[in-house]
Parts: structure tokens; C-alpha cells; sequence
């Protein structure tokens, strides 16, 4: 008895023996020039790009680390437009054993930087040859990675679902024609834990106009039953858009199946306020499309305005909005769009016109005034904002009109209505209002006009009213002159 169990304790440990050799001599083949280069070459040519790795440790019962790592292409601006520090990929060493399934379990990019150029066409139509600084020649394929490959075969996408989501009644204004873009689908795997951390990127959609984000984190799975699908969060420290002031502690939810990308909940700080946004992707008859709804609460309008590049803008207090989103993804540097604005809490500090126009009645109150309501309707068209409804009002004062900015040339055309309440009419000298037209409540309108830069307006408000008082003026000393001769002078 005791000799079989010793035979069997000897036959143990040799097969340990054995199989720690083996295990040996294949770390230190994975680990070694030749198989790296040919791992190198095989992901290289599956992407599409050259990948390069400063350097790269493989642990057969773990996974591997890839240190230093750069993606480039001729066919991209610029070439090199990917670094990140570390690259950790961790799989499930048994069932790759038995099953022969590559099964990952976890994938962690630290600080990835993303650099782009989108402002011109920059992708061939066919992918670039592939080179490898580590081998002179790309190898055969080896059967240990076309193993590793066969779980991760791409699958036709599903159809995807159609948009839904609650939105603003009105459809905005069509986009101007589209370039057709895409994004592949879920990669085909069940992996639950992919991790990026600290990532940035500065991508350029368009002259003149970019993206650019800082401290990306990215928390997701991957699952492949029953179709390609992955889910996840994601959060930024800072992320600027074209035409948009910065955003700060973005945090998000995603979802994406097919070719159907949806941001069901995204929050941000902004303005001094917080952004609410959802948005959804998606690609029919391969011409990707975006579908946002994005609201504003409490941004201070001061720092708004320095944010947009404008200057001494007259308005003070809390801007409250609503904006719908839709269009070409082509067209998201410059996108269309339509929504509602209104400011709580607002004055009109030294306007122009108002202001000048205080002066010239004697009215202080004038150069800053109280609104009890301040909002308007509007179309956003790429740069150019069409306000269908302005309505600003005061206690003896309101606005109404309607108007156009153009954010490209910086021009603006405002085609206003000032309107006067009895009460303040009456305080003011008589005769000044002669001529005007009246609502139906007794208040005075005084048409006018703004028009010209954004920094530096012209409007003719100012100058209709000395016209009127100068008119009233000039009938006083008519009737004056001609009461002072008799009716019966010669």
C-alpha cells in the first residue's frame, strides 16, 4: 500500500514538474522578440494602424501589460493619434484552457490622449500597409492567436430600434446635406470590466471649431447574448464644445446595441448652473443621425456671454432653457436646432437705447432696470440664431419683436417694439407720443431698430424720440408765434 502511494505522489510530481517546464518554456516564448513582433503585426492588421509598445510583459496564467503604447497612420491627421500609458488585459485562464475561448474578464487603459483631425476627408478608402519596428518581416499568423481571435469575429449589426424620446412639439429646420460617417458596433464579447482612466483628447470637427476633454473616466461591460450590447458610465473633469462655454463634472450614463449609441441621462456644470442632456445616435440606411435634448438652469448670464465671446451685453440674471437637437452627425460642429429661453431674476443694466433714452426723458430708472419677464423663442441654424418671439417686460416699459444673430460674422438685425404704459406716458412731456400708434390697453409702441456688430450695435430708438420731441418742440413755437400775431394782421 505504501509503495502505490508513493508511486503515485512520484507520478504527481512529475507531471507538476512537467507541466511547470512547459508552462516555462511557453512564458518564455510569449514573452520573447520573435512572438511579440508577430502579436504586434496581428493587432496592428486587425485595427488598421500600426501599433507600437515600448514594453510588453505576457503572463500566460494571467494576461498582459503593454507600457507606453502609440497608434499612427498615414491615412489619419495626425499620424500619430493615439498614446496611452498602460494597457492591461487580464482573461480567464482555465476556460481558455479547456474550452479553448478566449474569455476576457478585464481591460484597463490608463491615460489615453486622443489627437484627431476631422476638418478634411483624412481616412483612405482602403486601410495602410502595415509595418512593424520589431521585425523585419510580418510573420505567418500563429494557431495560438488565430485561437485567440475566433471569439472575437464580428457579427452583421442588428437592425437598430427607432429614435424615440419626449422632446419640444416642433421639428427642427432640416440639416444642410450630410457626409455619411460610422461607428462599428459592440465589439462581439463578454467582458465585465473595462476600465479607462485619466484619458484626454483634442479632436477638430471643423476650421476653427473643436472638442477637447480632460480627466475621462469610463466605466463598462461588454455582452454578446443575444446580440453585441454594452453599457456602462462615463465622466469628464472638463469638456469643451464648439461654440459652447466650458463644461465642468460631466457625468453620464450610455447604452450602446448595434449602431444605436443612447446617452439616456448627462449632467454638467456650467455657467455657475447645470446642464441636463440626453442624446441618442444611430445610423439608418448608413446615414448616421443624432437626436439631443439638452436644458439649462440658473447660467449666469455674464459669465455666458464672456464665455461666447460677447461683450458688455446689458442683460443680468439666471438663464433658464430648453433645446432640441437634430440632424446629420456631420453636422454636430454646426448643428440646427430649435428651443425656448427665458431669464429668471433679470435686468437690463445700461442698454443701449434704454439708457440713452433715460437720459434724454430724465428717467435714472432707465439704467437699470427690474424685468418681470424676459424670454423668446428661437431656430438655431449651424451659427446663425433666427428669433422668432422676443418679449421682455417691466413694470411701464416692455420689448417685443423679433430678429437674427449670426455668430460667424458676429452681426446682429433686431426689428423691436418698445411699448410705454399710460401711467409713464403721462408723466412725460405732452405731445411726445403724438402720432405713435396705441394698443388697445392705452400703451404707446415706439417702433425701432438694432443692427450692425455684436460688440458695437447701432439702433435708431434714441433718435426717433428727439425726432418726435423735436417735432413737439418745434409745433410749441409754431402755435406760439403764430398766437402772438392777431387774426385779423395783414
Amino acid at each position: 500500500m505504501r509503495r502505490a502511494w508513493f508511486k503515485a505522489l512520484a507520478a504527481v510530481i512529475a507531471v507538476v514538474l512537467v507541466l511547470g517546464g512547459l508552462f516555462g518554456i511557453a512564458h518564455g516564448y510569449l514573452n520573447s522578440r520573435d512572438f511579440q513582433a508577430r502579436l504586434l503585426h496581428e493587432v496592428s492588421a486587425k485595427l488598421g494602424c500600426e501599433v507600437r509598445v515600448a514594453r510588453m510583459k505576457i503572463r500566460l496564467h494571467r494576461g498582459l501589460d503593454w507600457v507606453d503604447i502609440e497608434a499612427s497612420s498615414p491615412a489619419i491627421r495626425p499620424e500619430t493619434f493615439m498614446k496611452a500609458a498602460r494597457l492591461r488585459v487580464r482573461y480567464d485562464f482555465f476556460q481558455a484552457l479547456f474550452r479553448r475561448k478566449i474569455a476576457l474578464t478585464e481591460v484597463r487603459i490608463s491615460q489615453p490622449r486622443i489627437t484627431l483631425d476631422l476638418s478634411e476627408a483624412a481616412v483612405a478608402p482602403a486601410a495602410p500597409a502595415v509595418t512593424v519596428a520589431a521585425a523585419d518581416a510580418p510573420p505567418p499568423r500563429m494557431e495560438v492567436a488565430r485561437e485567440a481571435e475566433k471569439p472575437m469575429d464580428e457579427e452583421k449589426p442588428a437592425v437598430p430600434p427607432s429614435a424615440s424620446g419626449a422632446s419640444p412639439p416642433r421639428t427642427p429646420p432640416a440639416s444642410p446635406p450630410p457626409v455619411a460617417e460610422a461607428w462599428p458596433p459592440p465589439p462581439r464579447m463578454n467582458l465585465k470590466n473595462l476600465q479607462v482612466e485619466d484619458g484626454a483628447g483634442d479632436v477638430i470637427v471643423a476650421p476653427g471649431d473643436r472638442i477637447q476633454y480632460a480627466g475621462l473616466q469610463v466605466r463598462a461591460s461588454f455582452s454578446e447574448d443575444p446580440t453585441p450590447t454594452g453599457a456602462g458610465n462615463i465622466a469628464l473633469a472638463t469638456l469643451q464644445l464648439p461654440q459652447s462655454p466650458l463644461l465642468r463634472s460631466v457625468r453620464g450614463q450610455f447604452l450602446w446595441q448595434a449602431e444605436t449609441i443612447v446617452v439616456p441621462s448627462l449632467v454638467a456644470q456650467v455657467c455657475g448652473g447645470n446642464a441636463e442632456a440626453t442624446l441618442r445616435l444611430e445610423k439608418p440606411k448608413d446615414l448616421p443621425v443624432f437626436d439631443a435634448t439638452v436644458v439649462l438652469k440658473d447660467l449666469n448670464i455674464p459669465e455666458l456671454a464672456r464665455a461666447a465671446g460677447v461683450r458688455d451685453l446689458p442683460l443680468v440674471g439666471k438663464l433658464q432653457a430648453q433645446v432640441r437637437f437634430q440632424g446629420a452627425l456631420a453636422s454636430l460642429g454646426a448643428p440646427n436646432g430649435l428651443g425656448q429661453v427665458k431669464v429668471r431674476d433679470a435686468r437690463l443694466f445700461r442698454a443701449p437705447g434704454l439708457s440713452q433714452l433715460g437720459g434724454l426723458l430724465n428717467r435714472q430708472e432707465f439704467y437699470d432696470l427690474p424685468l418681470t419677464a424676459c424670454e423668446a423663442d428661437f431656430i438655431l441654424r449651424a451659427n446663425r440664431v433666427d428669433l422668432s418671439r422676443i418679449q421682455v417686460a417691466a413694470a411701464e416699459l416692455d420689448l417685443t419683436g423679433s430678429g437674427w444673430l449670426n455668430f460667424n460674422e458676429r452681426t446682429e438685425e433686431l426689428q423691436l417694439k418698445l411699448g410705454i404704459a399710460p401711467t409713464l406716458a403721462a408723466s412725460l412731456p405732452s405731445g411726445l407720443f403724438e402720432g405713435l400708434p396705441r394698443r388697445a390697453s392705452g400703451w404707446v409702441e415706439v417702433p425701432f431698430r438694432i443692427w450692425g456688430s455684436m460688440d458695437r450695435p447701432q439702433n435708431d430708438l434714441v433718435a426717433r424720440f428727439a425726432a418726435i420731441q423735436m417735432r413737439a418742440i418745434g409745433g410749441a413755437v409754431f402755435d406760439r408765434i403764430f398766437q402772438a400775431v392777431p387774426k385779423n394782421a395783414p
